[in-house]
């Protein structure tokens, strides 16, 4: 049990971790989109 309660807190630190880079990255990709639809 202990274990399991270990591995669903890590799976929430790497889905915290990769919340960020979703944001970043959906961040950049609307600057981009917005740099190609300025042309």
């Amino acid at each position: 049990m202990a274990r399991k309660w270990g591995e669903s807190v890590n799976l929430l630190a790497i889905q915290k971790g990769l919340g960020r880079l979703w944001l970043a990255y959906i961040f950049v990709n609307l600057l981009i989109f917005k740099g190609l639809t300025d042309i």
